[in-house]
């Protein structure tokens, strides 16, 4: 589930949680998001202005495969948070974290979840403690993995052909699909 953080906002929560830990930071955020349950994802913080010695435009670093912009020289982070929500083309699948009512109301307009500060720090610290990185389902219950013959089962119980190997977790047959040639169906078609 994609994820956008009001950076800041954020921030203020995570540096008066009681921790060991010095050095917050954007860059320590984003980290720590990585070792989250929303690492792999696309997670994307957005901080106000520029930099710390940036220039007075945009700025995006991408940080353990987290996305962090900067607004620009007298730009709020809300008012790009509240282009990137209006912009997404799959608002119901989309995690707003701020406790920002301005950005809360703009999530729920459009049906994406709106996550107080609060809550994401108490979730991205709890993972962090529980070791980081733990994939979890809905409202952060654990996500329920199966082995290779439980798959089998349902592939079976269900009337579907072919078998997951034990070890692997994946198919074994392979899907036809995959040893067609491309080039054989771009014919024609223009490649600009």
């Amino acid at each position: 589930m994609p994820l956008i953080v009001d950076a800041y906002n954020a921030m203020h929560v995570w540096r008066n949680a009681p921790l060991e830990e010095d050095g917050r930071d954007v860059e320590a955020m984003a980290k720590r998001i990585g070792l989250s349950r929303w690492g792999g994802e696309r997670a994307t913080v957005v901080c106000d202005g520029t930099p710390p010695g940036g220039s007075s435009g945009r700025h995006k670093f991408n940080i353990d495969g987290v996305l962090v912009v900067y607004a620009g020289a007298g730009v709020e982070a809300d008012e790009v948070i509240e282009r990137l929500i209006a912009k997404n083309s799959a608002p119901r699948s989309l995690t707003v974290v701020s406790s920002d009512y301005r950005i809360r109301k703009a999530a729920g307009k459009r049906g994406a979840v709106a996550m107080p500060s609060e809550k994401f720090v108490a979730i991205m610290e709890a993972d962090a403690a529980a070791g980081g990185g733990k994939r979890t389902g809905a409202e952060g219950a654990p996500e329920q993995t199966m082995e290779g013959g439980e798959i089998n089962q349902w592939m079976k119980t269900f009337g579907f052909e072919g078998r997951v190997s034990e070890d692997r977790g994946k198919p074994e047959k392979k899907d036809p699909v995959d040893d067609l040639d491309m080039g054989d169906w771009m014919d024609g078609v223009d490649r600009q």
